[in-house]
């Protein structure tokens, strides 16, 4: 009895020092976001734009595999952004991108091949970390969650398009130089796990006679990938 009375109390005494040590940890998070909000903050507008030197394309079609190297997809597009000053600085910033490449590969072994064109949509948002060096260059570092939207279009004759959606979480460094007052210049550098597996079925009449087309294309976004951005701050 006397041992389960002991065990009793060590578990509430647990219970209770869990519940202290997440309350002081809220509210000590509470009052070092209010302490930072103190100091001087901006926003700012710009453009930006991506690149991905390869992506790896597989395609499955009529039972016939195939892989494919793709050279320099882009993206460009525009971003909002904000950040703090003080002791310890953060910097936000809302991306749009958009980029679009043709991906056929004609063989020459049919009158008819698909044209194919990959749009690529992303909404991301960077979250960073913020390390002076010097009045003029900082280096950022932190995650960047996005979602994403894969577009194939496929002119085989009649136009199709199929998609695919996801959700990514994409590691960055950026280094920000000011190169005039409240312009910066951005140099960043991400290492993405992207994969857009499409897959495709439908049917349609070729030269007089029905056809069916079933498979996928998959396009691997996987590796080192690279962004220049400018950026106008507003100081609030």
């Amino acid at each position: 009895m006397l041992i389960y009375f002991w065990l009793t109390k060590a578990t509430l005494m647990g219970d209770i020092t869990m519940w202290l040590c997440k309350k002081i940890i809220f509210f000590y998070f509470v009052f070092y976001l209010f302490s930072s909000l103190n100091y001087s903050q901006a926003v700012g507008v710009g453009i930006h734009a991506r690149l991905f030197p390869s992506i790896t394309q597989s395609v499955l079609n009529k039972n016939v595999y195939s892989t494919y190297e793709i050279d320099n997809f882009l993206l460009t597009g525009l971003f909002v952004a904000y950040k703090t000053s003080g002791t310890s600085q953060w910097k936000f910033t809302l991306k749009y991108s958009f980029g679009q490449k043709d991906v056929s590969h004609p063989t020459g072994l049919s009158l008819f091949e698909a044209k194919k064109l990959l749009n690529l949509y992303s909404f991301e948002l960077a979250i960073c970390y913020v390390v002076d060096l010097s009045p003029k260059f900082k280096v950022n570092v932190g995650v960047m969650p996005g979602y994403y939207i894969a577009k194939l279009n496929e002119d085989y004759p009649d136009e199709k398009a199929f998609f695919e959606y996801k959700f990514n979480l994409t590691p960055i460094v950026d280094a920000s130089f000011e190169i005039y007052d409240k312009i910066d210049a951005n140099f960043m550098m991400m290492y993405s796990l992207e994969k857009y597996k499409i897959t495709k079925e439908y049917s349609h009449s070729l030269g007089g006679y029905p056809e069916t087309v079933s498979g996928f294309d998959e396009f691997d976004f996987s590796g080192l990938n690279f962004a220049i951005a400018v950026t106008y701050w507003i100081d609030i």
